[in-house]
């Protein structure tokens, strides 16, 4: 069955619009807030060329580009967008538990604040860092003092 609006249609606060058998998706507006629900057991898709989620009508929250990034904003500046090659992180990164950097380039110093770097191989390059345990059983037998 098909239905066809000329003009626009209103619903009251609290009416739904249902679909499917066992009416597995709804949307409709409590009079505060605005809800699409999938409730069935399968997933929601929203599919288009670029797919924009806003906190505002002129502020982004999250853009998926078509066959490229998807993009993360806070307060309408971007922070962070996937790349081909990885992620790009705009401002600082807090984290909460230990994290893996493996491969990361870092354009900027590390703060460490009391903590401290643990798990360092011994250097095989000249630019490496070394621990305390390296440097120490490489001068183990220089006299103290000498040059």
């Amino acid at each position: 069955m098909a239905i066809n609006f000329l003009q626009s249609t209103k619903l009251p606060d609290d009416v739904k619009l249902q679909f499917g058998d066992s009416e597995d998706l709804q949307i409709y507006h409590t009079g505060s807030n605005s809800f699409i629900q999938d409730l069935g057991i399968g997933s929601l898709y929203i599919d288009g060329s670029s797919v924009y989620i806003r906190a505002n009508l002129n502020e982004n929250a999250v853009v998926c580009l078509q066959n490229s990034e998807v993009q993360i904003f806070h307060n309408g500046s971007e922070k962070m967008a996937t790349k081909s090659t990885g992620i790009s992180v705009t401002g600082g990164v807090t984290t909460s538990s230990s994290s893996d950097l493996a491969g990361a380039n870092m354009s900027a110093g590390i703060a460490m604040g009391t903590n401290a770097i643990t798990g360092m191989a011994d250097p095989s390059s000249a630019q490496d860092a070394a621990t305390k345990a390296y440097v120490d059983s490489q001068i183990s037998g220089v006299p103290q003092g000498t040059v």
